[in-house]
């Protein structure tokens, strides 16, 4: 992964001089508290994530539609310990019938776990977590003043 910062303008257009890649798609983000959210559907359900560069894996809210959890092909489940004595199980996984835009990706390793606590937190519904193995399938380009997100799909099928 490779990150590029390329000047714009005050309406978010790459200034003239500069390439602006190419993108098979680009979707709308949101830009809340620092933190970028975008939708994605599972089982033609409309959901909320967190785009996060620094989660090890992706993350399902387990209080989610149970349409949404049975299409997760689970594969083992895990006790995590949390701050003092806390214990919490964890399933593992891998997530089917995910969409972003016009593309579905398929066999996206995820956790199913609590994560009310990011709702909180953020100061707004999250539905999941999109982290590394959703980061390594694409480019991606963010344009803060546009409020998208270009996207580049390594894998082209």
């Amino acid at each position: 992964m490779r990150l590029i910062l390329r000047p714009v303008d005050s309406k978010g257009n790459i200034l003239s001089g500069q390439n602006s890649g190419s993108w098979d798609e680009f979707i709308k983000i949101e830009n809340l508290n620092n933190i970028l959210f975008l939708k994605a559907q599972i089982a033609d359900k409309n959901l909320r994530f967190c785009f996060d560069t620094g989660a090890e894996t992706n993350v399902l809210n387990n209080s989610l539609n149970k349409s949404v959890l049975q299409t997760v092909s689970i594969t083992r489940t895990v006790k995590l310990m949390g701050a003092g004595k806390s214990a919490s199980e964890v399933i593992y996984g891998i997530m089917n019938n995910f969409k972003i835009g016009e593309r579905e990706l398929k066999n996206m390793q995820t956790i199913i776990s609590y994560t009310d606590h990011l709702s909180d937190a953020f100061g707004t519904q999250v539905d999941g977590v999109l982290g590394f193995d959703f980061i390594t399938r694409a480019n991606f380009c963010i344009n803060f003043e546009k409020g998208t997100m270009g996207i580049f799909y390594l894998n082209r099928e």
